[in-house]
């Protein structure tokens, strides 16, 4: 790795770090799915000057379903069943290993011994902090949150098929995918899904829950995309939040 690659990858953990304080904070004013629609709503704002790059519109469409609302919405419910924060962000990097499993089965893509040992030692350390934290965690918060890794790692898989474009342009229009489904019922929750209201009285939380959004949400999205088109699997790289 470059001392550019380190650096961008320190950036990414702090913000990646501090979103998750602020999803705390949203939750207590927005549903998860309505939070999932703020969120890419405003983060699919830039489509009004940004041309739609040469991506097929099923590759965008599949990647907005897996890599940010699969992902996301999969990660609020958690936190509705009581997922802490700081656990969580230790879930969603199992996201790195179910992405090395499954291009491993799929395209036959494997780590080095040295690459393998690595992993090893930060699936190690993953497992040590989440020992530290949720002793009396909610099975499903769990189920969840793997469940959201889950959906990460496939949304990773699906970039390797965007070559060739900024990264930018990809992001901004696959943020226009997540609102939609969040408009119908059922989305996780008891009552029927709406687009959030800044009415709403727990609208003051919307503050901190944009926190990921531009231009510190573009910088994280944008580089975990890079990583995705340009880096194996196992490169250190992606591992930069463990």
């Amino acid at each position: 790795m470059t001392p550019r690659d380190t650096a961008l990858a320190a950036f990414v953990s702090v913000v990646w770090g501090l979103a998750f304080v602020a999803t705390r904070f949203g939750l207590e004013g927005f549903t998860a799915p309505q939070l999932t629609a703020l969120r890419f709503l405003i983060a699919s704002i830039p489509v009004l000057f940004v041309a739609r790059p040469a991506v097929p519109w099923h590759l965008l469409v599949l990647i907005g379903l897996s890599l940010f609302a699969g992902q996301f919405l999969l990660l609020f419910l958690a936190f509705r069943h009581g997922m802490p924060p700081g656990l969580a962000s230790v879930t969603q990097q199992t996201h790195v290993f179910l992405t090395v499993l499954l291009a491993a089965l799929l395209f036959g893509e494997r780590p080095t011994a040295r690459q393998g040992l690595g992993m090893v030692l930060a699936a190690v350390g993953l497992v040590l902090v989440g020992l530290t934290v949720g002793a009396d965690l909610p099975a499903l918060a769990l189920a969840l949150a793997l469940s959201g890794a889950l959906s990460w790692a496939v949304g990773n898989l699906l970039m390797k098929h965007v070559r060739g474009v900024p990264m930018f342009p990809p992001v901004v229009w696959c943020s226009l995918v997540p609102p939609l489904p969040m408009l119908f019922p059922p989305c996780g929750e008891k009552y029927p899904c709406r687009l959030p209201s800044l009415a709403h009285p727990g609208s003051v939380w919307a503050a901190p829950s944009t926190w990921v959004l531009p231009p510190p949400r573009f910088t994280r999205s944008g580089a975990a995309c890079w990583a995705a088109t340009r880096l194996p699997p196992w490169h250190p790289w992606r591992c930069c939040h463990l």
